[in-house]
């Protein structure tokens, strides 16, 4: 798919609509009554046309000029995020959190009551905008410039970080807590169920990511944070038996 073209800019911003919607291409098959992989094919820029674009539009709630008016205003030439920029962001851990859940559709407001950040957050937002990573639209709206880079060593930092959160998470975690939700089994899988297995769990994310936007409205004094753990490591028969 051109990403350049008008049908490219209007799939990219059906696609954002997906994600904030929580929607999978399944669900959009079930509600235009099509298989899943005409579906994807749509979403590729194969074999689109007017009518189907409409239908598009449809399942997420938008019209087709709703839609075009959304994609225009949508900037899907965001440039990555610099490694000067991850370095910035490396040593100011609020911004780097504070830009994190902007990027989710939380307004400086909300992560100001969230966080305790009212009297940093302005100094937060001001360090965002000269990294070049937000421009300050109003006092409580921002537009986020650039997208996170995949591939590289600026990769590997992140990884590194999230691994190093992930073993902090499991050190202290305590299983017998009755708040604490978890589950640990062994499968017995094949090469292509682990490839499905990694589809679940990136679906997981995804929408946990969109209960999240669900519940974005609800004040802090009636929500609880929770931190999240889901992985797989090959295993062997001797250690089912241990």
């Amino acid at each position: 798919m051109d990403a350049s073209t008008s049908v490219g800019k209007l799939i990219l911003a059906l696609k954002q609509q997906l994600k904030v919607k929580g929607l999978h291409y399944r669900d959009v098959a079930e509600r235009l009554k099509v298989s899943e992989g005409t579906v994807k094919r749509y979403f590729s820029g194969k074999g689109i046309s007017i009518l189907a674009l409409d239908k598009l539009a449809q399942t997420v709630g938008l019209d087709l000029f709703s839609l075009a008016a959304l994609a225009q205003q949508q900037n899907v030439t965001e440039p990555w995020l610099t490694k000067a920029q991850q370095t910035a962001l490396k040593k100011s851990k609020s911004s780097s959190v504070v830009l994190n859940y902007l990027s989710m559709g939380f307004t400086p407001a909300q992560l100001a009551q969230e966080f305790d950040l009212t009297d940093q957050m302005d100094g937060i937002l001001t360090r965002l905008q000269d990294w070049g990573l937000i421009r300050r639209v109003s006092a409580n709206s921002v537009r986020i410039l650039v997208k996170p880079r995949s591939g590289g060593k600026q990769d590997d930092d992140v990884r590194e970080g999230r691994i190093k959160m992930a073993r902090r998470f499991l050190s202290a975690i305590d299983l017998h807590e009755d708040d604490c939700q978890w589950s640990c089994f062994y499968a017995r899988l094949s090469q292509v169920s682990v490839g499905r297995l990694r589809e679940i769990m990136q679906r997981f994310s995804s929408d946990v990511h969109a209960l999240m936007k669900i519940d974005i409205e609800i004040p802090p004094g009636e929500v609880q944070w929770y931190q999240l753990f889901v992985g797989a490591e090959p295993s062997s028969r001797k250690n089912i038996l241990r």
